[in-house]
């Protein structure tokens, strides 16, 4: 397994292999830590994974659940990106502002 390496900046025409969604512990505003919504972005750049960290705010001001949105696959040692950091962002956007509402119960009805 290789080292991920960290970027501080992605481009938006840029090929991604992977956008997620999820609470880590971060430093607050006002001192302490808490739970923050982060958006992170893995992408292969010369060959290396690379990943870029965004933190979106505290993680109570986020009503979707957390998420992972694929923009590329492995198959054996070649790597595919399909998606490009704007389009998966697209996508991130509308999974957490627009969420519809699903019933998991209605997910298992019977009858």
């Amino acid at each position: 397994m290789d080292i991920v390496k960290g970027t501080t900046y992605v481009n938006d025409d840029e090929y991604a292999f992977n956008l997620a969604e999820v609470n880590l512990v971060a430093p607050n505003k006002e001192g302490g830590t808490g739970w923050h919504r982060f958006q992170i972005i893995a992408l292969y750049r010369e060959s290396h994974l690379c990943e870029y960290r965004e933190d979106l705010g505290k993680s109570v001001d986020f009503k979707a659940d957390q998420f992972r949105i694929m923009g590329g696959v492995v198959d054996g040692k070649k790597v595919y990106q399909e998606h490009t950091v704007n389009e998966l962002r697209e996508m991130a956007d509308d999974m957490r502002w627009n969420k519809q509402a699903i019933d998991v119960k209605e997910l298992f009805k019977v009858g």
